[in-house]
């Protein structure tokens, strides 16, 4: 009987095992830089963009003016009702 080495053995080769060890420490690397990066930012509130815009142009005067000018321009745009019955 003949041995035969398999060229597909299941054991990792040294090669493959520190290309693995590299990428374990590279990974953590990027985590510790990513929760590093995560404490910098600001706490995140709870509103969403909808509600943090609702009222922030309260008492702004141009704002009241644009409001006026698109109604004046939807309703100029509107039929005249002559229809008298």
């Amino acid at each position: 009987m003949s041995s035969v080495t398999s060229e597909t053995s299941t054991e990792p080769r040294p090669q493959a095992l520190e290309s693995a060890a590299s990428i374990e420490e590279r990974l953590q690397v990027l985590e510790a830089a990513i929760a590093e990066i995560r404490c910098q930012l600001p706490p995140q509130t709870s509103l969403g963009w909808l509600e943090q815009v609702i009222g922030s142009q309260k008492d702004e005067p141009a704002f009241d003016e644009v409001i006026a000018l698109g109604r004046a321009f939807r309703m100029a745009d509107r039929p005249k009702d002559d229809d008298p019955s």
